[in-house]
């Protein structure tokens, strides 16, 4: 097996507040993890672990089998991409769509001319209006913006995408077109990507694997469609009973 991304006997911790205990979870290169669970279980918190922005913590992260610790190499920062629930955390207001797509691409030494090129490239791929990338954030929708964000995380061409619950806030149409996006990108690119949700029909539409989370413990991991026949544990049962079937068929 070749896996991109080990967590050892992860824990973490916000002050006196512990929010993980003693996850250890793989993720298989080319594969889609849905990482599920109530609000509060923990599922942000280990992606922020992930990416370093949560320091406070203990355990092993490995990536591509380098220990991660600390700040995160830029190299890290390039190959792992992270889009947000709200679109507005990673768009700055102030700056022109163009400027936000192409800084970091710039960063790694692209002149801008060129990122400004793939960036034009990105955009149609989004099947986003042809003059975004001189537009401002307000100017778009919801579902536009995130998939903005969604192009802002491609420009550096990452080998891991995490999706911390990105159509939770879209309508169910809106939703679907996104979800259908995420399949298409992912197949194209050969992305490995750690998808967050409480949603359990988004992790079926997307993920090859699950993993469930339980007040920053894990439950159970396996298998998608092990999961969705047979669940393991009594909580994966629970969150299952609780969604109509219509919504993972």
């Amino acid at each position: 097996m070749d896996r991109i991304l080990e967590i050892r006997d992860l824990c973490a911790f916000y002050g006196d507040h512990q929010a993980l205990f003693d996850v250890s979870l793989d993720l298989e290169r080319h594969h889609a993890l849905g990482l599920v669970g109530e609000s509060g279980s923990g599922k942000s918190t280990l992606a922020r672990a992930v990416t370093g922005l949560l320091r406070d913590c203990t355990g092993e992260i490995r990536f591509e089998g380098e220990l991660q610790s600390g700040r995160r190499s830029a190299q890290f920062c390039r190959k792992v991409q992270m889009v947000f629930q709200n679109p507005d955390a990673s768009l700055n207001p102030k700056h022109r769509i163009g400027t936000i797509l192409t800084d970091g691409m710039v960063v790694q030494g692209i002149p801008r001319k060129q990122a400004m090129d793939a960036c034009r490239e990105l955009i149609a791929r989004m099947e986003l209006p042809a003059d975004t990338l001189e537009r401002y954030p307000r100017s778009f929708s919801g579902g536009q913006k995130q998939r903005i964000a969604l192009a802002r995380a491609l420009c550096t061409e990452p080998e891991l995408l995490i999706l911390d619950e990105p159509t939770s806030a879209l309508d169910v149409s809106v939703q679907r077109k996104m979800l259908e996006l995420i399949n298409e990108i992912r197949r194209e690119r050969d992305l490995t990507v750690l998808f967050i949700s409480h949603d359990l029909g988004v992790i079926h539409a997307v993920c090859d694997d699950i993993a469930v989370l339980k007040g920053g413990r894990l439950q159970e991991t396996g298998s998608c469609s092990a999961f969705f026949a047979s669940p393991q544990t009594e909580y994966g049962r629970e969150l299952l009973s609780a969604v109509p079937r219509i919504a993972y068929n």
